[in-house]
């Protein structure tokens, strides 16, 4: 038995002996190969430092790019506003166009910039029907906040329901922003709390006839007298709804002068000279008064505005009416801030226009990259091969992680060109270091397979001779157990390649048997993709059509890896020819 062992022992010996001298050569090689490897320090050391120039330019490449992000982030916001103009007014996208440059021609010369009075015109297109006065009330809004020193959108809001409330023309725009502001001239409140305050109350006095000029030298003069622009507002609509619902008293006296209806009165004479009317019908009498209005808001405003100086102011309030807002203005735009934030806005302003552009590229490349998802990859990752894809996808990910986490980031193209001529003249060891080690792999397979074949035969003599010997020591089923395990442990390694071999064979067999329908697979999986790249070749196609070829152009010489194939499917080579 031990001499069974032995000679098998001796025989693995001899068939690998062969390898591993070709092995020890192989690694002799590989040594002479990584010495060859050391040269070319200078110009590994010339990578190093265009690496280092390459950091330099992504910092100025990042400046330059957030240069080119502020305009993108403005004409963003603005094509926002112009959207939802657009779902409002289902205005046309040439329209919208001309709409949207009268925008930025007035809010480039606004403080609140283009921005803001894109959402004024907004909320203006929201609350009033008439196409033909939004653009004077977006006007008129944009100087009442800036005369006033008010919130835009507050001013816009105030507009809207005064505009509604008298069915303003377009041409009497800049009359409500008088009033408005002369009310905030000659009252006592801010322009914000007066808007809000007679924007309330404006749906009510000119249904009742009293005019928007009137309201406003009202309001003037109560909050002149110690009022609130809150507390004004609610003495004067108090005051009109008990001339237009009369009590039994105020009846009374609206016939002895011969008024028939509070609300004709108002309409007809207005609401100071109202209350006056029926001061004198109840000979002046504050307690009567009090009784026939029924509240002491309506009589507190009665009070106030039938008082002797009442009519003073109102007189010198209708006569600095009259461009009221012009004048402020004028004064206004005086202020070193001011002049910074119309500065501010006339850039937005440009800005929003160079955007536009820049988002117009960006957008186009945005919906390649949404029609190469939706319509190339989306069909192959839902192919019988896509789970393939996701394999070697996260395989690729993880490998280029890898790579990134070992270097301080990527250099530029200067530093990769000189790193690959430094590579590509090391070729020749690289070239021996591969031969080398694929050498030293191969030897240890080559001497397997040339020594199976000599193995096997004297294996089965020794085996035969030794089951001889042991079993005249051992008898018949000893021998046969333990020659058996010697051979077995012999020949497992040789049994398992003879395995591998057999099994290759049948997976051969099997292919050619079924060829017709595996390449039938194959055939429908490449007329898929095949398909799929020439959907999305058309696609593209289409959406280059819209696109002018001096856009193509300047994306071609700043970015060429995109401009240049954007430029080549968008003018076939027979167009180009003129065919």
């Amino acid at each position: 038995m031990a001499n069974f062992l032995s000679s098998i022992t001796l025989q693995f010996k001899d068939a690998f002996s062969s390898g591993f001298a070709s092995t020890e050569n192989s690694l002799a090689g590989m040594k002479g190969a990584l010495g060859e490897l050391g040269g070319n320090r200078d110009m590994i050391a010339l990578a190093g430092d265009l690496s280092l120039a390459s950091s330099r330019f992504e910092e100025l490449s990042g400046r330059i790019g957030a240069m080119i992000e502020q305009p993108s982030m403005l004409a963003g916001q603005f094509d926002s506003f112009l959207r939802n103009i657009q779902s409002l007014t289902g205005e046309t996208n040439d329209s919208l166009a001309q709409t949207a440059r009268q925008i930025l021609d007035i809010g480039g010369k606004a403080v609140a910039g283009p921005n803001a009075a894109a959402d004024a015109f907004y909320n203006i297109a929201s609350g009033v029907g008439r196409a033909e006065v939004r653009m004077d009330m977006l006007t008129a809004a944009i100087h009442l906040s800036e005369a006033g020193q008010a919130n835009l959108q507050a001013a816009t809001s105030g507009l809207i329901s005064v505009v509604n409330a008298y069915n303003t023309p377009a041409e009497n725009m800049g009359d409500l922003s008088d009033v408005f502001f002369q009310t905030v001239k000659k009252g006592v409140g801010s322009l914000d709390g007066f808007v809000s305050a007679m924007s309330s109350i404006s749906g009510l006095s000119a249904s009742v006839g009293v005019g928007f000029d009137e309201l406003g030298s009202s309001m003037a003069f109560l909050t002149a007298k110690g009022q609130t622009e809150s507390v004004a507002a609610t003495q004067l609509k108090s005051a009109m709804v008990s001339l237009m619902r009369p009590n039994q008293e105020l009846s009374d006296a609206l016939a002895s002068i011969g008024i028939s209806s509070g609300s004709a009165m108002l309409e007809q004479y207005g609401l100071a000279e109202s209350l006056t009317m029926v001061k004198a019908a109840l000979g002046g009498s504050q307690d009567k008064m009090a009784k026939a209005l029924g509240s002491v808001d309506a009589l507190q405003a009665a009070i106030a505005l039938t008082a002797d100086d009442y009519t003073s102011f109102a007189a010198s309030y209708a006569g600095g009416l009259s461009g009221a807002t012009a004048q402020a203005l004028d004064a206004q735009a005086q202020s070193y801030e001011s002049k910074v934030a119309r500065l501010q806005a006339a850039s937005d302003s440009l800005q929003i226009q160079i955007g536009d552009d820049i988002n117009r590229i960006k957008g186009f490349f945005v919906d390649v990259k949404t029609g190469f998802l939706n319509n190339f990859v989306a069909p192959i990752m839902s192919s019988p091969v896509g789970g393939v894809f996701q394999s070697v996808a996260a395989g690729v990910g993880l490998a280029a992680k890898g790579v990134l986490d070992m270097g301080s980031g990527a250099l530029n193209t200067a530093s990769q060109l000189v790193t690959l001529t430094a590579t590509l003249q090391n070729a020749g060891g690289f070239t021996k270091l591969f031969g080398s080690a694929l050498g030293g792999m191969l030897s240890p397979l080559k001497s397997i397979g040339s020594s199976i074949a000599g193995m096997i035969g004297p294996l089965i003599a020794k085996t035969t001779a030794t089951f001889a010997a042991t079993a005249a020591e051992v008898g018949f089923a000893g021998a046969m157990w333990a020659t058996a395990g010697a051979v077995w442990a012999a020949t497992w390694p040789i049994l398992a390649v003879v395995a591998v071999v057999a099994l290759l064979a049948l997976g051969g067999y099997m292919l050619v048997k079924h060829w017709d329908a595996v390449a039938g697979f194959f055939v429908n999986l490449w007329n898929k993709i095949t398909g799929a790249f020439s959907a999305a070749f058309g696609w593209i196609r289409e959406k280059l059509a819209g696109v002018s070829d001096w856009v193509l152009g300047a994306v071609a010489i700043f970015m060429p890896f995109i401009g240049i194939p954007a430029l080549i499917i968008k003018n076939p080579r027979s167009k180009l020819r003129g065919i």
